[in-house]
């Protein structure tokens, strides 16, 4: 790791928000303490419900000194974020403020995910615009449109134009510009979410964006979530996906690892390979398999990205896109579907018998082409080739 000692080193603050525990707290216990200096990290964890909090003497320590009350799809969810996030301010060395559930793991070791994010002051979202319908990580397959009518839930006193407001994920990873503008601005925040319908997942970057703070904004989702993907555990049905048993074949982490930094929904009972985990990481590339964005309505051809990158990956085959080619047009248009109608007859008129006699059926003979002749005669050596065999297998 590239550290100058004559400066103090940058830090990541981890900002956990957990019910009660972190699902896989073994894995996430040896990611901090694998030969990982303490002095590059700083971590702060909000349970829902304290009294009841199962996590080991490590983490522990982390505890932030009061629970705020947190109800799904609620206002409160942003309100713990801002306390989480004014706190690490405190700390004058976080770099980075990455916001985690109790059901997220890392898909690397620490050192690769520190340098990573300490290479730039990028801040990273993901998100997408419900009114253009792009499809963005599977969100829209699931609610679909539904983001612009949450908008319309908020305070607009300042006059915004929702048209333009984009919808996504609540899990974030901020500079310190960008947490710093949204903790000095938290009654603003207040005034405008505070009883709207699931805030948690554009009141960040829309804030940003209304107030022209988006320098520095990359719109890449840092951890990868399936909202198609369904576990093998008949007793989870949560969307999104949460996997568990063996659903994290070695080959879907080796996947997932080439292109995001963490996993989400991940159950404590979920085998996972910590080695490849903790491997070094190459040919990284960011969010680079199956994300894109589309103003095209028809999400078919979308679904098949996490439904083909899922297959693959169980089956040890590369990734690789869906071939599309079949369904286009040679001016690369979609091809249009056919209107559903029943079949006409021509002139909306029955289909008449000739002389009182039956349709005759047309006989499916061979297209003839401009080499008629040739193929007369390759027809005629055929068939007396064929006639040759027959006297022979008739003589022996």
């Amino acid at each position: 790791m590239n550290i100058n000692k004559s400066e103090k080193p940058k830090k990541i603050a981890f900002l956990f928000m957990i019910y009660d525990f972190i699902e896989k707290e073994e894995l996430w216990y040896n990611f901090f303490n694998n030969n990982v200096d303490e002095n590059l990290y700083t971590i702060y964890i909000h349970c829902k419900n304290k009294n009841d909090v199962r996590i080991n003497s490590f983490f522990s320590k982390f505890l932030i000194d009061k629970n705020y009350p947190t109800e799904w799809g609620k206002y409160n969810l942003v309100n713990v974020q801002n306390k989480l996030l004014e706190l690490a301010l405190n700390d004058e060395d976080n770099y980075k403020f990455m916001l985690l559930s109790g059901s997220h793991i890392p898909l690397h070791n620490f050192d690769f995910i520190y340098n990573f994010l300490i290479s730039n002051n990028s801040s990273y979202f993901s998100f997408f615009n419900p009114y253009v319908y792009n499809l963005f990580q599977e969100r829209t397959i699931y609610y679909a449109t539904l983001g612009h009518k949450h908008f319309k839930t908020i305070n607009n006193y300042k006059n915004y134009n929702l048209k333009k407001w984009k919808f996504g994920s609540q899990w974030c990873i901020l500079n310190r510009n960008h947490t710093n503008f949204l903790v000095i601005n938290q009654k603003i925040l207040d005034r405008i979410f505070s009883d709207s319908q699931f805030p948690d997942e554009y009141a960040y970057i829309n804030f940003l964006f209304e107030n022209k703070q988006t320098n520095d904004i990359i719109n890449k989702p840092t951890s990868f979530v399936t909202w198609r993907y369904l576990t093998s555990n008949p007793n989870l049905k949560s969307k999104p996906c949460c996997f568990s048993n063996n659903d994290l074949t070695n080959n879907i982490l080796l996947n997932l690892k080439s292109s995001y930094l963490f996993l989400r929904k991940v159950h404590s009972n979920c085998a996972i390979n910590e080695n490849i985990i903790f491997s070094e990481t190459h040919n990284f590339n960011l969010s680079g398999k199956f994300i894109k964005f589309t103003k095209n309505k028809e999400v078919k051809d979308d679904k098949k990205y996490i439904d083909l990158f899922m297959a693959q990956c169980k089956n040890n085959e590369p990734v690789k896109k869906p071939n599309n080619e079949s369904v286009k047009k040679p001016n690369n248009e979609p091809v249009k579907k056919p209107n559903k109608e029943p079949n006409k007859k021509t002139n909306n008129e029955p289909v008449k018998k000739i002389n009182n006699e039956p349709v005759k059926k047309i006989n499916k003979e061979p297209v003839k082409t401009q080499n008629s002749k040739s193929d007369k005669k390759i027809n005629n050596i055929l068939h007396k080739m064929l006639k040759i065999i027959k006297i022979k297998t008739n003589n022996t």
